[in-house]
């Protein structure tokens, strides 16, 4: 029989990502308090402090470096069997956070912390932290789990790719499994019907994980393709979508976060419009009409990014390589700059900062006609950046479209504080990696 503490560790994604990130916090705060107490001579100022504000900044270092290792993927990195690139980042990353210390630690005591006292600290926190993640890499690879898929040839194909896209790694077993088998670790069915309840029995006394396709795609693949849902599912949103708490504090903090950012990206807008004359002539700005809130319509703003006229012929999609997309233009998108304008929107209440994003009324209604479900991604306000954003690229066709759909739905099953925050990190990762 399996050892149960080990499937729980690889096969939840969630308890390894905590775990991960839990010791990446505290290998930052233990490096800190090591130099101070091992290395570091009785006459350097770290040893001089109280331990109370010592335990304070090896907590802001901690924290710090798990902010710029979510920032810049460093836990996607790890995944890679590329040494050089993997410890650069880990040490140029300690190395910033370090700088952060010292800042704040002058501010704060009026003292400088020694060179040689910071190259410790950088030297063991990048070294720890490298140990760590390759532990976790070469752990994750030497215990795939086994997995079994008990449904359609095309809904087969259709899980493999979805596991591939979101960097799981399994071993998948091409042979239907005897019941007795104790090798396997997940059998995804697409209907329980046809299991007695003799073998559901053997499957849970032998370890294995019996799931369905939604749920299975919900905790590996953090996604639900519609295809996998019925009205049942739907309907079952009800308790989730209605949280007056989740929804005031959640407008209160768009607000918040669209006044600070505003008050720092603003200034910027003059340049911005300056630079897209220059490039294309007027009008700097672009509004568009786009279907929000339980499918009440609104105007969105934009910079504009296209030629003038470029949609004479009627609405088109937007392609990753769009030729109407101006010299100008194609910087703005990568870097969103474009979006800005949106902040009136968000203001306005017609969009929140995180949500699917608003479809224009033309397409929607082709797509609401092709794709089961789609109207759904209304029930949540469109966001200036979603789940769907950060996990797939544009949507220019129906088979796109229905992926995008796919991340809004688990958006929508599991939206939180939590969640939002990922994907405002994630949105930030994307901009120093000049992706869209």
């Amino acid at each position: 029989m399996k050892n149960e503490s080990m499937i729980s560790f690889t096969h939840d994604w969630r308890i390894s990502r905590i775990l991960k990130v839990l010791l990446v916090f505290v290998l930052g705060v233990s490096s800190i308090l090591a130099v101070a107490y091992l290395f570091s001579p009785h006459t350097e100022i770290l040893v001089l402090i109280s331990t109370y504000k010592l335990i304070c900044y090896s907590t802001v270092y901690g924290v710090t470096i798990l902010l710029l290792f979510e920032l810049f993927g460093i836990y996607e990195i790890s995944q890679e069997s590329k040494f050089f690139r993997l410890a650069l980042s880990i040490f140029i990353l300690n190395a910033l956070s370090a700088i952060l210390l010292v800042l704040i630690f002058w501010l704060l005591e009026y003292e400088n912390i020694g060179r040689v006292i910071i190259f410790y600290i950088v030297l063991l926190s990048s070294l720890s932290h490298y140990l760590l993640l390759k532990y976790f890499s070469v752990y994750s690879y030497n215990h795939k789990p086994s997995i079994y898929l008990d449904v359609s040839t095309d809904l087969s194909k259709k899980i493999q790719k979805l596991i591939f896209s979101s960097h799981n790694k399994f071993s998948f077993l091409e042979n239907e499994p005897t019941i007795q088998d104790t090798n396997l670790d997940i059998l995804v069915k697409d209907d329980y019907n046809d299991l007695t309840p003799d073998a559901l029995n053997s499957y849970l006394k032998n370890g294995t994980c019996v799931i369905s396709l939604e749920r299975f795609c919900q905790i590996w693949c953090r996604c639900i393709p519609p295809e996998f849902i019925n009205s049942k599912w739907i309907l079952s949103l009800d308790l989730a979508l209605f949280k007056p708490f989740y929804n005031k504090v959640k407008r209160l903090l768009d607000i918040l976060l669209v006044g600070i950012l505003t008050l720092f990206l603003v200034p910027l807008f003059p340049l911005i419009m300056v630079l897209i004359v220059i490039d294309s002539g007027l009008p700097v700005f672009y509004r568009q009409k786009r279907v929000g809130y339980l499918g009440h319509t609104y105007y969105l703003y934009k910079f504009r990014t296209m030629k003038v006229n470029s949609e004479v012929n009627g609405p088109q999609w937007t392609s990753e390589n769009d030729s109407r997309i101006t010299k100008l233009g194609i910087y703005l998108r990568k870097l969103r700059i474009d979006e800005l304008p949106q902040f009136w929107n968000i203001i306005k209440g017609d969009m929140s900062l995180v949500g699917p994003r608003p479809e224009r009324p033309e397409f929607d209604a082709e797509l609401n006609d092709q794709i089961k479900y789609w109207r759904c991604r209304t029930l949540v306000k469109p966001g200036l950046t979603g789940w769907a954003q950060i996990n797939s690229q544009y949507a220019s066709d129906i088979d796109s479209s229905s992926e995008k759909l796919s991340f809004d739905l688990y958006y929508i099953k599991n939206k939180s504080f939590w969640l939002d925050f990922e994907i405002i990190l994630s949105t930030l990762r994307s901009l120093t990696k000049s992706s869209r």
